[in-house]
């Protein structure tokens, strides 16, 4: 039987904004840290149910997540999508060795039926993820 962890990582702060939804994280997340991080989001995600709407993750450092974790945030990716979610824009810190999280979270969206970019401006993804959400 597996012991349950602390929550280590994943969400910060999460608010909307329009049809945006913009999480902070930070750190590396474990399954607990990736479940908390979905419980915290769906009164979020209820409000933008049924429209089109993105995610702007922001994070300060490196955003690994565990195979356990990530495993569920693939689950979760494609569910989102059927909830409205068109396009995902995550800024890394331009000091980063975002390589390896860019194959992690490519892995997570990569059947979740949405578009994803990653950027180290947060401005320039935020005009991206605006255009995706607008486009028919």
């Amino acid at each position: 039987m597996r012991t349950p962890f602390v929550a280590h990582g994943g969400l910060l702060r999460a608010r909307r904004d329009g049809q945006v939804l913009r999480v902070e994280g930070s750190g590396a997340t474990n399954l607990e840290g990736a479940q908390k991080y979905i419980e915290t989001l769906t009164p979020l995600i209820g409000e933008l149910q049924g429209s089109r709407w993105g995610v702007l993750g922001m994070t300060d450092s490196e955003a690994l997540l565990t195979p356990e974790a990530e495993q569920l945030m693939t689950a979760a990716a494609a569910r989102l999508s059927i909830a409205g979610r068109v396009a995902v824009a995550i800024v890394f810190p331009p000091t980063s060795p975002d390589s390896i999280m860019r194959a992690q979270w490519s892995r997570v969206y990569a059947d979740a039926g949405c578009k994803l970019a990653f950027f180290t401006d947060e401005s320039l993804a935020r005009l991206w993820l605006e255009k995706a959400i607008a486009a028919d």
